[in-house]
């Protein structure tokens, strides 16, 4: 496997643009793509030699995994999802409640 940094991935109209490589060949799982950037990290079973294209760069294994980590540390961490539906649920409760707390004093002040 090979592992790639293609820089300037976006073109200027929003297509992507993969420089060439064949993405069939490309190792499911294995891309990154940082919001902050235009570039992507991948890997692929395609031989592909240093100066292919200059917008891709041949990265070692070692290199791949400290940009891929730097790049998954750097996300904010997403609140579990059973939490997250816990504490609507919980809101959700309470809205109601009090929804039934004011129908109840309107109905005494008639």
């Amino acid at each position: 496997m090979v592992y790639l940094k293609i820089v300037n991935i976006v073109s200027n109209n929003g297509v992507i643009d993969y420089k060439g490589l064949n993405i069939d060949l490309f190792v499911p799982g294995s891309q990154v793509y940082p919001l902050s950037g235009n570039y992507c990290l991948l890997g692929t079973t395609q031989e592909v030699v240093v100066g292919f294209h200059e917008d891709v760069i041949v990265l070692t294994a070692e290199d791949y995994e400290s940009l891929k980590n730097e790049f998954i540390t750097s996300q904010p961490v997403l609140m579990d999802y059973e939490k997250e539906i816990r504490q609507l649920k919980d809101e959700n409760l309470e809205l109601q409640m009090a929804l039934i707390e004011i129908h109840s004093m309107l109905l005494e002040v008639k």
